[in-house]
């Protein structure tokens, strides 16, 4: 916590906002689910829901990766699933994508598809002229694939082959079960949810790191410059920040995503959620815009990044791409351009980092770029984890 209290009076630092049973660190997807799925779970025993407050640094409606991504309700991409099994078992590959479909599943239980402009739309891995000997590969792979899909899913044809998108894509999987949505609607729409359940959600609170925790028989207590926390267990569902919460080197590191969204005079017709680039590089249709996001993995150096800034490199790749291939021969203008920061494994783990760091209190970090998926089943299995 800053030694520097100029902008905060006694009174603010020493009240006691938030008194309970559960703190959870993180109001992304991520820590919303986990305190809804505490309550549902609680419901289901038919016991007496627990006081649970999730706290956030970002103010209300903001998120480091949450609100800030391209809208994919994605589970994973021919290219990556055959780089995954290519580098560990089948059955860790089979539970990872099981977890992620279960994941997308979940959102149409919590929350009615319409309000968050849930589109089943399909999934497709996209293909360059000169990236024929990657899209064969694909092909020969197919019904490996299809085999690893129907074990994760229970669909026994989730790859198939599809026709070309363009003349610059000739070539082209279809996805049976992906989807887009709005993630700033399905943000808000947990935060509504959480209301509802009774769990308290207070942003623009920034938490130190665990060097200025207390811990006693009776919990955790959190001093902050806004007030005190204190709680019987605590969560950190802050991704790519969790290593500088705990001050702690984590196998955990962060990679800035950068989107661009364009706006052209023709009509966009590009109707579902797109991987290229073997899913460094991933596009759609919204509202007639096409979102564009991607690019990290030629600027690896410079996008691990904490900071949410977007940069020339990269969105000048973007708008390359979306020039040469998306939109050849068409003038577009620039609506708008952000970035988000997702957390990856420093040592090529792509699992989700889901365990007690110390007694009482729990990790749930480490989305690696497959939050939207993931955010409700990790609720789930965090929630089991806190009440066993």
């Amino acid at each position: 916590m800053s030694k520097n209290h100029a902008n905060f009076s006694y009174w603010e630092t020493n009240r006691e906002l938030f008194k309970g049973d559960i703190l959870i660190i993180g109001g992304g997807l991520v820590g919303q689910s986990i305190a809804i799925a505490i309550q549902k779970q609680k419901k289901q025993l038919k016991q007496k829901p627990l006081n649970v407050c999730i706290v956030d640094k970002l103010p209300m409606g903001q998120s480091g990766a949450s609100t800030r991504n391209a809208g994919f309700a994605c589970f994973g991409s021919p290219t990556e699933i055959i780089d995954d099994l290519s580098r560990e078992e089948e059955n860790k590959t089979i539970n990872r994508i099981s977890n992620r479909i279960s994941g997308l599943s979940i959102w149409k239980d919590w929350i009615p598809g319409n309000i968050i402009e849930w589109d089943e739309c399909s999934g497709y891995e996209v293909f360059e002229r000169e990236e024929e000997m990657n899209f064969k590969e694909v092909l020969n792979q197919l019904p490996y694939l299809n085999k690893i899909g129907e074990s994760a899913s229970g669909n026994p044809r989730i790859y198939s082959k599809h026709q070309r998108i363009s003349s610059k894509l000739p070539y082209s999987i279809r996805i049976e079960g992906e989807a887009s949505l709005n993630p700033g609607k399905a943000h808000n729409s947990l935060y509504n949810l959480n209301q509802e359940l009774g769990n308290q959600i207070i942003n623009g609170v920034n938490v130190p790191n665990r060097n200025y925790w207390h811990k006693n028989s009776e919990g955790w207590t959190i001093p902050t410059e806004n007030g005190i926390f204190k709680a019987k267990r605590v969560v950190i569902a802050a991704n790519a920040w969790t290593p500088k919460i705990l001050d702690s080197d984590l196998d955990i590191t962060p990679g800035r995503g950068q989107i661009l969204m364009i706006k052209s005079a023709k009509p966009i017709n590009y109707n579902g959620v797109f991987h290229a680039k073997k899913g460094y590089l991933y596009f759609r249709n919204s509202i007639n815009s096409l979102i564009i996001g991607g690019g990290r993995n030629l600027f690896q150096i410079n996008e691990t990044s904490l900071e949410m800034i977007t940069t020339k490199e990269v969105q000048d790749y973007l708008e390359a791409y979306a020039r040469d291939v998306l939109l050849p021969n068409q003038d577009f203008s620039i609506q708008n351009r952000w970035a988000g920061i997702m957390a990856f494994s420093k040592r090529g783990n792509k699992d989700p980092l889901l365990d007690w760091y110390e007694p009482d209190l729990l990790i749930a970090s480490r989305m690696c770029g497959m939050g939207v998926a993931l955010a409700p089943i990790i609720g789930i299995k965090a929630s089991k984890k806190i009440l066993e």
